[in-house]
């Protein structure tokens, strides 16, 4: 979702149900919480100070990965390979 994404903006840890997509775009910013209510509730509970630090440390890190200057050079690079054949 928008809001995980822009967690990262922010350099914020964020809870992540197991979608692939969100365990793929958050990375290690992620904080699994499994697929249910009472998952989501336990892995609050359990929530560390360390795992917390870790999660930002990797938001912070996954940030530069995710601007969108790179995204967009990354796109021009991929269109241009198909253009041009290389």
């Amino acid at each position: 979702s928008i809001i995980k994404i822009g967690a990262i903006g922010l350099g914020l840890p964020a809870l992540a149900s197991d979608w692939g997509y969100l365990r793929e775009a958050l990375g290690p910013a992620a904080i699994s919480y499994g697929a249910t209510a009472d998952d989501l509730a336990a892995t609050i509970d359990a929530l560390t100070d360390e795992q917390l630090a870790a999660a930002a440390a990797a938001a912070t890190a996954r940030k530069a990965e995710t601007d969108w200057s790179v995204i967009a050079e990354r796109t021009f690079e991929f269109f241009d390979q198909i253009v041009t054949g290389r």
